[in-house]
């Protein structure tokens, strides 16, 4: 789109445009995006093979007891996974705060690089719309221009890349605003899609060091309670079978604490990006 404007679409343009746009804004605008979007490719987040990663990782963020567990060995790293963490099977690490792979940027966007992949992601949003916009204003001044084929090619695509763009920061956000990554999100889901079964129990008070449990898929709700129910983690790696005499059933989302979620969108913001 870069080459396409300035080598096809500035010349037709030209007296549509002013310096301060075409020494300036632009410039700057295309160069931040430029800018952030090599540093996310570049910059490796922080996983378990960095150098010094028990005393880095180990503690950044405790073990919640439904998404995350202590002790647990990564499978492919045969590593511990310290809290928030998520083996990628493209980086063959595990990756902390992974949210995903990024394919565009070819690198996980995690603990490390979240900051500049918040600042590519507005810098498209900012170079689209900005391009759209002015097009568009051009477009409405010069009736001809509508039939050309570089101009109306790159209205087109500034204009869809523009909502594609601002669709998915938007999604990014607001988990930001929940306090979880893309691949908590996935979790969380599960955990409350147990709790809409009525399969979802928890040991111990709430809000503190509660154990939670599913109840056997293979059983009927009812059978909650029963000496012989069979019980399993929400620990994917414990494949225990556990029967439990003093629990309570989670009936609401309010009752699964996310300690992740510091309580404000900018709280959790600075988490991930410092």
């Amino acid at each position: 789109m870069i080459d396409l404007y300035y080598f096809n679409v500035l010349p037709l343009i030209y007296n549509y445009s002013n310096n301060l746009e075409n020494l300036f804004i632009l410039p700057v605008l295309v160069f931040l995006t430029l800018f952030t979007g090599l540093k996310t490719m570049l910059i490796e987040p922080q996983n378990t093979q960095s150098h010094n990663y028990q005393s880095k990782l180990n503690g950044k963020y405790p073990f919640d007891n439904i998404l995350f567990y202590p002790k647990t060995i990564c499978h492919t790293c045969k590593l511990e996974k310290p809290a928030r963490s998520k083996h990628c099977s493209i980086c063959n690490k595990c990756i902390l705060l992974n949210d995903h792979h990024c394919i565009w940027m070819n690198n996980c966007i995690g603990k490390g690089n979240y900051l500049y992949f918040y600042g590519f992601l507005f810098g498209n949003i900012s170079v689209t719309t900005y391009a759209f916009l002015r097009l568009l204003y051009v477009l409405l001044r010069s009736k001809a221009l509508i039939s050309n084929k570089p101009v109306l090619t790159l209205f087109i695509l500034s204009g869809t890349f523009s909502v594609i763009c601002i669709s998915f920061t938007y999604m990014q956000l607001s988990l930001i605003k929940d306090g979880m990554t893309t691949n908590e999100k996935d979790k969380w889901f599960t955990i409350q899609e147990f709790m809409r079964n009525g399969r979802l129990v928890r040991t111990g008070a709430p809000q503190e060091d509660s154990t939670w449990f599913i109840l056997d898929p293979d059983l009927d709700t009812q059978c909650l309670g029963s000496s012989e129910t069979k019980y399993y983690s929400t620990n994917p790696y414990d494949h225990t079978v556990y029967t439990l005499s003093d629990f309570t059933k989670v009936e609401s989302p309010k009752d699964i604490p996310n300690i992740y979620d510091f309580g404000s969108f900018w709280a959790n913001l600075k988490d991930v990006c410092s």
